[in-house]
């Protein structure tokens, strides 16, 4: 039985001691946190339960980590407008008082609403003040390849075509610093989108084969990335209907759910 069925179960018990509510809300904080969830749904349904409870918890920070956590997943959802009603709480403008961490996630999980709702000169914003908290602030040495990914796609759609090429390859040797090969073969994927954006689509798939295709003998995901950049490089080929492929952002793979012991 996995973790959140059975963190589910015991919340309705019916337990009302506060102490065993904020537990079972601190384990199931940890659980989301920790792993990308394939069930968006249940896992927004989990998360409105621990708000509730960690609202009243004396930890101003977990109950905005939650926040955070939840309005990515009504952002899957496709329920933009409600998880950005989510970062409108006051509370948020003490974000830099919280755990790496949970910055993190705040940014990250920000920008992927903004990008959503096609603001891309907040992303901008946004990003450039993390920016500043990681070359010597809390958030130094943490991988920020999401959020650089979701940067670039913001300027990119600016037509700022040159720094999003920039930003996707600092988000590639982000996440090759931090030994995440899937970011890194996201990055560039989108690095070789850019390269088609401009026209140059033999670059793009020179910048498929020199670094990205050898890579994929070593991911061990259930996503196939080699087959993901062969799509793409078929939906390059030269036509009359030719069209220029999406820039992604990055979606980790799900981890399966920890088993309860």
């Amino acid at each position: 039985m996995g973790l959140l069925v059975v963190l589910s179960a015991y919340m309705h018990l019916g337990i009302a001691q506060t102490p065993r509510e904020l537990a079972w809300a601190d384990s199931l904080l940890e659980q989301l946190a920790g792993h990308m969830q394939d069930d968006a749904r249940r896992a927004a349904e989990l998360a409105r339960q621990a708000a509730q409870v960690l609202e009243q918890g004396a930890d101003p920070c977990k109950a905005l980590h939650i926040r955070s956590l939840l309005a990515n997943y009504l952002d899957r959802l496709g329920s933009v407008d409600s998880a950005a009603a989510l970062f409108l709480d006051d509370r948020f403008a003490r974000i830099a008082t919280c755990p790496p961490a949970v910055q993190k996630d705040y940014y990250r999980f920000l920008t992927n609403v903004q990008l959503s709702l096609g603001e891309f000169m907040r992303v901008d914003s946004v990003c450039t003040l993390a920016y500043g908290l990681a070359d010597a602030g809390p958030l130094k040495g943490m991988d920020l390849s999401e959020l650089r990914c979701n940067h670039g796609i913001a300027v990119a759609n600016m037509g700022r075509l040159e720094e999003a090429m920039t930003l996707f390859r600092s988000a590639y040797d982000d996440a090759r610093a931090h030994a995440s090969t899937e970011n890194m073969t996201q990055a560039l994927l989108n690095m070789a989108t850019i390269h088609a954006m401009q026209g140059d689509l033999q670059a793009a798939r020179k910048e498929l084969l020199k670094r990205c295709l050898p890579c994929c003998a070593t991911v061990a995901s259930p996503i196939d990335w080699c087959a993901a950049t062969r799509t793409w490089d078929r939906s390059t080929e030269t036509s009359a209907t030719w069209r220029r492929p999406s820039l992604t952002r990055i979606r980790p793979s799900p981890w399966p759910a920890a088993v309860a012991s």
